[in-house]
């Protein structure tokens, strides 16, 4: 999951829900990957490891699914562009806030 601040948190919370409503879990979280600026080595949120930034994402780009769980439109909309710019393309689930234009 890209982001690891309010939004991240409530969204892992919704997934071990959905998880936890299964007998064969849905979804696998790995950890979380966040903005250069916001990466401390070995860091955990929620239980999960800080795995990396942008860049980890790419090198994995293969054998992950991600999701952008950014709250503010402006930094989800800048992550998102640098996401399928960097060739992420539909690996990347990048939803699109219909509240706020480009974002």
């Amino acid at each position: 999951m890209f982001g690891a601040g309010g939004l991240g948190r409530e969204t892992l919370l919704l997934l071990d829900a959905l998880n936890a409503r299964s007998v064969q879990p849905e979804y696998r979280m790995l950890g979380f990957v966040v903005e250069e600026k916001y990466y401390r080595k070995n860091a955990f949120v929620g239980g999960y490891p800080v795995l990396g930034t942008e860049e980890w994402l790419f090198a994995n780009k293969d054998n992950v699914v991600c999701t952008c769980a950014i709250g503010i439109p402006e930094a989800r909309a800048r992550i998102q562009r640098k996401l399928i710019g960097g060739g992420g393309g539909d690996k990347f689930c990048v939803p699109r806030s219909p509240f706020s234009e480009g974002a």
